[in-house]
């Protein structure tokens, strides 16, 4: 192989691998919405979650949250990266749930899940769930 095939090919994995590496930055700013952001975290909904009506209730919408604390948390000593929770938003009562909660670390790796409750609670005024709600909700 000769030196200029060489260099081709060394330049063509580094464009790959650029576009590539932006691909999946821009598919990961699609696929969480940024809804909600206070002094403690950034609040996030997958777009591609919605499920609307979930299991025949037409007032019930399930979606994925990603929270993002801005302080800095620990978990079983490892520094927490972003809590994913699974949602299900009562548009009619205006009131939500939570049924499943996930922390990950820094490294993605998954620390705890829990099962959430059942039990539906009301939506504060001005609250991080309330504009999940005014965003979610028909």
């Amino acid at each position: 192989m000769s030196i200029k095939t060489f260099i081709k090919i060394i330049i063509s994995v580094s464009v790959f691998g650029t576009i590539l590496c932006s691909s999946k930055s821009n598919a990961e700013k699609i696929f969480w919405k940024q809804y909600y952001e206070d002094s403690l975290a950034s609040y996030f909904y997958n777009e591609e979650s919605l499920k609307y009506p979930y299991e025949d209730n037409q007032n019930i919408i399930a979606v994925q949250r990603k929270t993002v604390p801005n302080v800095y948390l620990t978990e079983s000593k490892k520094e927490i990266g972003y809590f994913m929770d699974l949602i299900y938003m009562n548009c009619e009562t205006v009131r939500y749930s939570r049924k499943e909660i996930l922390t990950y670390d820094v490294s993605d790796e998954l620390i705890t899940r829990q099962i959430g409750r059942s039990t539906y609670y009301s939506i504060s005024p001005e609250s991080e769930e309330e504009s999940l709600y005014k965003k979610i909700c028909p």
